[in-house]
């Protein structure tokens, strides 16, 4: 995510993320949590997920809100865990059949304005596409 694999903090889809993990590999969560900031925005320049970005150690004590406190961070080497497939598909009958085989499955959602405001019960939007 860090690196974002499947997309940015303006939309996304999982599907970058499984084969980003196919292809380099991710490291536990324990390495770095993911902090919810676009690497290529806010401040960072247009550049490319370094070491330090994929995994790093810092020394305590925790950085105040609101600060990087990078210079007390060093990055460090991790196990790499992969997927050894992904694939893609779409439609509820397809979904299922996954479920039933495989089991989970991760899904991009189309969130429209009419989405961001669902409370609850079954969800149905139709919408075409230009």
């Amino acid at each position: 995510m860090n690196c974002e694999a499947g997309g940015d903090c303006e939309g996304g889809n999982p599907g970058g993320v499984w084969e980003y993990a196919y292809r380099h590999g991710v490291p536990d969560s324990s390495c770095e949590q993911y902090v919810a900031l676009d690497l290529s925005k806010q401040g960072y320049g247009r550049r490319k997920c370094g070491a330090m970005d994929l995994c790093k150690d810092c020394v305590p004590p925790p950085c105040p809100v609101g600060e990087t406190c990078q210079s007390a961070c060093k990055a460090v080497d991790f196990k790499k865990y992969y997927v050894s497939d992904y694939h893609s598909f779409s439609g509820a009958a397809k979904m299922k059949a996954e479920l039933y085989k495989n089991g989970p499955i991760g899904c991009g959602v189309d969130a429209t304005d009419k989405f961001e405001d669902y409370t609850g019960g079954i969800y149905s939007e139709r919408q075409l596409f230009p």
